[in-house]
């Protein structure tokens, strides 16, 4: 996880435009070597064409690969990658993603 002081050298060069949406995300991981799928959700703080910042109840790791999709935001799911997963408090992370 980074520090907050990490999160302003994060520098998409698109703007960004404050968007507060549900956002729903999935993910593939291993468990006793199969293959298994989880999904959840959070809510928005800023996306561009490039990236979205979101609020999620659990811990990501740098470099993990999600599918994002609000309808609010695109048309079909997008795949992403975790930039940074900051703590705010108790269950609640900031999430930065890279978007494909």
């Amino acid at each position: 996880m980074h520090k907050r002081e990490d999160i302003a050298q994060d520098k998409r060069a698109e703007r960004r435009s404050v968007v507060s949406t549900t956002v729903h995300y999935s993910y593939s991981f291993l468990k006793d070597q199969e293959l298994r799928c989880a999904v959840g959700q959070g809510i928005s703080v800023n996306v561009s064409p490039s990236g979205l910042c979101f609020y999620a109840p659990q811990m990501f790791q740098e470099g993990q690969d999600l599918k994002v999709y609000s309808p609010r935001l695109w048309e079909a799911p997008r795949a992403a990658v975790v930039r940074y997963c900051l703590r705010v408090n108790g269950e609640l992370y900031r999430v930065g993603l890279s978007l494909s």
